[in-house]
């Protein structure tokens, strides 16, 4: 049978309606359907699609798990889910000819899928060039899609590749695309898609990620010629697995539009990290993860140069010496604008008291509201323990920062913290969403309340 779950505008799941529901109810905002064991009825297809065909308003998204049928009962689902839709995932479902074509036929009506995501965890799993003309014929034409998510691979059809370029030029409307693949195939691929991706004003947010041993090739100067243009508008550029070879000496020119650069495994040093940076004079958020760095010292200019203010700085790099991140930490009271740190190491691994003590200095001192760490070692019971002591430690220094504990240690007696604005600063501290450490991905929409924040405010030594 198939399993189908119903969540409302906030995710919470909700109970499903009554077998002979003729639509859906008005609190249903999201819909997961879920074939994983291959049991499902047409019957089970069509009772869905009439209720979905009752529905006039549009839900927030549909999911599809492993659900796919060539009969007339799934393909009438199909088409129903992606006309009641804002956003369509399909995860681990075959990629068929004719459900590439109800695709292309909802993403060509002007009142189509806005965002579209198709994930196959078989990465391996070639697209034919046959689905592949379908599914990007109807993206090129598409008025309404903003968001491709693609968890597909490329390598045995060149073709493909060539066809989503394609697909990138003509469309209008694509904000951001996201594409997870073993490879392009041809490195001229992937060049073409970012000078696709980034001219005439197209996208804002572009993601690439490789998963083959074997990787891409990516001049800098090719990375120049996309994104040093006035027509580029891309804000966010993110390529993993991707060698980059530094073949320019002049980075004069530079782009203004890119305030997030990712260049996880990239094969780069630190002095060719701050050499590509400067091209981009707008940067506020920059990943230089799983990188040959070993010296974190060239980061200064960056750091330090007047009118370059990054927020969030990734440095999910092995190899850094302790002497090496300590010199780090003594610098994080002085970069006034860093809010946002990701690091590589287990505190309670091979580091000395020192490190952790110069760590959390560190922290009280600086105006990092989140800092997001791996722990190396989380089957030793003894190392956990510890860690999740020392992630209570550094959490504190972190939500008083985010909490407000700048304002007030701001205050002068010219500016001084008028008592009426109390009540305003502690309920803004009590109410505000707080980053989790150690969860590299989330953001600070969490709905984690923290009443310590609120007591060291009122705290004396707190006041400064």
């Amino acid at each position: 049978m198939l399993e189908i779950k119903y969540k409302d505008n906030k995710g919470r799941y909700l109970e499903n309606p009554s077998s002979n529901a003729a639509c859906l109810p008005e609190e249903v905002a999201h819909i997961e359907i879920d074939d994983s064991d291959d049991d499902a009825t047409p019957s089970d297809f069509k009772r869905l699609s009439n209720m979905l065909k009752q529905t006039s308003r549009k839900l927030e998204s549909i999911t599809l798990t492993e659900t796919y049928r060539s009969s007339p009962e799934f393909l009438a689902l199909l088409i129903s889910v992606s006309n009641t839709t804002e956003k369509l995932l399909q995860k681990d479902c075959q990629i068929g000819e004719a459900s590439c074509t109800v695709l292309m036929a909802s993403l060509m009506n002007p009142d189509g899928i806005a965002d579209l995501e198709i994930e196959n965890s078989y990465v391996a799993d070639d697209i034919s060039a046959r689905h592949a003309q379908l599914l990007f014929e109807g993206v090129a034409s598409s008025v309404s899609l903003k968001r491709l998510t693609l968890h597909l691979s490329f390598e045995e059809s060149e073709q493909a590749g060539n066809l989503l370029v394609r697909a990138l030029q003509q469309n209008q409307s694509l904000k951001s695309l996201y594409i997870k693949t073993t490879t392009f195939g041809d490195d001229g691929v992937l060049r073409n898609v970012i000078r696709a991706a980034s001219s005439e004003k197209r996208l804002e947010d572009l993601t690439i990620w490789f998963t083959a041993s074997e990787k891409h090739h990516l001049p800098v100067s090719s990375l120049k010629e996309c994104l040093c243009r006035d027509d580029c508008n891309l804000e966010i550029l993110a390529l993993d697995h991707v060698s980059i070879e530094v073949d320019v000496a002049d980075f004069s020119q530079d782009n203004s539009s890119l305030t997030r650069l990712d260049l996880v495994d990239a094969d780069l040093t630190c002095s060719q990290v701050v050499d590509i940076c400067q091209l981009f004079k707008s940067l506020k958020s920059l990943d230089i993860s799983y990188n040959p760095i070993s010296d974190l010292t060239p980061l200064d200019t960056l750091l330090f140069r007047e009118g370059y203010e990054l927020e969030s700085l990734e440095l999910i790099i092995e190899g850094i010496s302790e002497p090496t991140w300590i010199e780090f930490f003594q610098k994080l009271p002085r970069i006034k604008s860093l809010r946002n740190l990701g690091i590589t190491f287990c505190p309670f691994d091979n580091h000395s008291e020192a490190f952790r003590a110069c760590f959390l200095d560190a922290l009280w001192n600086s105006n990092l509201e989140s800092v997001c760490f791996m722990d190396d070692d989380e089957d030793n019971e003894e190392v956990s323990q510890g860690f999740e002591e020392f992630r209570c430690q550094v959490s504190v220094p972190l939500g008083l920062n985010r909490g407000g504990r700048r304002a007030l240690q701001n205050q002068c007696p010219d500016h001084p913290m008028y008592p009426n604005l109390w009540p305003l600063v502690l309920e803004r501290a009590m109410k505000i969403d707080y980053y989790s450490v150690l969860d590299r991905w989330q953001s600070p929409t969490l709905e984690t309340r923290r009443c310590d924040v609120v007591y060291w405010l009122l705290r004396e030594k707190v006041l400064v």
